[in-house]
């Protein structure tokens, strides 16, 4: 939803804005409560700079993410490295 612009809500729950690389000026985290959460929720669709803002920054992280490419290769490694890890265990308890 950030790479789309979309303004995102998440719970604002303790430590929740680490999923947003430490910043809460990217998703709103709201209140957990419904009724504070539905306010939060309103205020926010009635302020079009604060979406925009929101937005922005959503891209602007997005785009610090690894390509699906560096991704899979990212995923390679660490399986390779499990399995490598496996066999020298399996040998030295052999």
């Amino acid at each position: 939803m950030l790479a789309c612009g979309l303004p995102v809500i998440d719970l604002g729950r303790e430590g929740n804005e680490v999923n947003y690389g430490g910043r809460r000026d990217i998703a709103l985290l709201a209140d957990p409560t419904p009724s504070v959460m539905a306010w939060q929720i309103c205020d926010l669709l009635e302020n079009q700079e604060e979406i925009a803002r929101r937005s922005r920054n959503g891209i602007e992280f997005v785009r610090s993410f690894p390509s699906e490419e560096e991704m899979a290769r990212r995923v390679e490694e660490l399986i390779l490295r499990r399995v490598k890890a496996a066999a020298v265990s399996t040998v030295a308890a052999g």
